[in-house]
């Protein structure tokens, strides 16, 4: 375990701002484009991409206000990784409005979330570690989403025997979808032996910033971030 309790004390003081800016949602081909738009004032910006296939080539326009708080949603799970590289105590959010209960619940995921990283870096990090700020002047509040009942599943795969004796307890139960994030054989195999569908498999290929992984380099915080709560 390594002791960087003064970097994170000095990395907070001279790097007091997190911003979470915005995020672009595309479509082109079988693919769902999301772009997420981070910067830390003085240091850097990030531009975090994911890749999503859209089952069946199927459009996601009638869905828009859904897709919507999904997309903000990941960008709040994904911001954690560009956020401990300086561990910045205050978090802006201008492109979406949280109340004051969602802005506790995301703090307390972040803080349970980042306990391996604050732990193997001997960080001592108080309850006040981090304020978010959501922009109040947004014109379009988040709500709550509707989900109607059908008997289609969507399960994560990450290609160990939990996700494969899921999909063989709802054979038979329930149409059975698969997400995997960046497939490896391991997860295509999942797949393939519970015999689902090539249209039931959603894949997702996450790329992170080069800006993050070269600051990573020089010497900035890092460690594990909630994958998780990402998936």
């Amino acid at each position: 375990m390594g002791n960087r309790q003064k970097d994170y004390l000095e990395f907070r003081k001279n790097y007091p701002d997190f911003v979470y800016s915005g995020y672009n949602i595309s479509e082109s081909g079988q693919m769902l484009g999301l772009e997420f738009h981070f910067h830390i004032p003085g240091l850097a910006e990030f531009h975090p991409r994911w890749e999503i296939t859209r089952p069946n080539s199927k459009s996601l326009q009638q869905d828009a206000g859904l897709m919507n708080i999904l997309a903000f949603s990941l960008g709040m799970v994904e911001l954690v990784s560009y956020w401990k590289l300086t561990c910045s105590p205050k978090v802006h959010i201008n492109c979406g409005s949280l109340s004051e209960e969602q802005c506790s619940w995301w703090k307390k995921l972040y803080k349970k979330g980042l306990g391996e990283f604050f732990y193997t870096n001997g960080i001592n990090a108080e309850d006040d570690f981090m304020s978010i700020i959501a922009d109040e002047a947004y014109k379009q509040p988040l709500s709550k989403a509707i989900f109607t009942d059908g008997a289609k599943v969507l399960v994560p795969i990450g290609g160990g025997k939990d996700s494969a004796v899921t999909l063989e307890a709802l054979n038979g139960y329930a149409e059975r979808f698969c997400y995997i994030i960046n497939p490896r054989k391991a997860t295509l195999d999942t797949v393939a032996v519970g015999m689902i569908p090539p249209g039931n498999v959603i894949t997702a290929n996450r790329t992170l910033d080069e800006n993050m992984l070269l600051l990573n380099k020089q010497g900035f915080l890092n460690g594990h971030t909630p994958f998780s709560a990402l998936v």
